[in-house]
Order: structure tokens, then sequence, then C-alpha cells
């Protein structure tokens, strides 16, 4: 029978509901205008001087809640065979998800920031068609 550790559950819930209301909150400085008007999207990006920090900021939120995900089958302490692996998936699939979403935003926050500042540098607009 599982037993549950009201203090880590606890702990996990926080850090849920943590991460993603300052992901929330963080998104609303993201730049950002009419999505499919790709000259003027990408020119706001290059505007922005905070855009690598939302990035940042996003995905340390996006950690925070996977840290919340992870301390989840602690918090519940399943003994059973099913369980136990169930949260061994969980905890892997969310250290992927993690893995993944930083890529994201190495690719989002850095790499399309500074191919924008290239392009507004030497007035090559090309790029953005």
């Amino acid at each position: 029978m599982a037993m549950t550790d009201r203090t880590s559950l606890r702990m996990s819930a926080v850090l849920l509901f943590a991460g993603q209301v300052v992901y929330i909150l963080v998104t609303q400085f993201h730049a950002g205008v009419q999505a499919n008007d790709h000259p003027a999207i990408f020119a706001a990006y290059a505007a922005s001087g905070i855009w690598k920090t939302v990035h940042v900021g996003q995905f340390v939120c996006a950690a925070i809640l996977l840290m919340g995900l992870l301390a989840l089958p602690f918090a519940v302490n399943a003994d059973a065979g099913r369980a136990r692996w169930a949260g061994r998936f969980g905890a892997v699939s969310a250290v992927v998800a993690l893995a993944l979403y930083g890529v994201l935003q190495a690719v989002d926050g850095v790499g399309n920031k500074e191919q924008e500042l290239r392009h507004e540098r030497w007035g090559d607009r090309d790029g953005c068609r």
C-alpha cells in the first residue's frame, strides 16, 4: 500500500503551481506581434532588449515545474512494482522534456536573436521571409 508524505506532496504542488504561474508572468514580457508577419515579428525580436532574459526565465520556470513532477513519485512513496516503474518513467520523461526545452530555448532565445541582429546590422532582410 502506498503511503503519502504530506510535506513532499505539498512541496511538489508548490513547485508545480509556482513554476506555471511564474512562467505565465515571465511570458508576458515576450516580444510579439502578428506571428505570421515574419519581417515584423523578427524586427520585434531584434528590438527586444530582454529577449534572452525572458527565454532564460522561461527555462528556469519549466525547470521548477518539472522539479515538482520529479518530487511527486517520492511524495506518493509507491511501493508497488507498476507504480514505482511509472514514477521512474515519469522522472526520466521529465528530464528528457527539460533537455528538449533547453534546446528550444537556446535556439529561440539566443540563436534567433543573434540571427536577427545580424540581419538588422547588415540590412539583409531576405532571411526573414
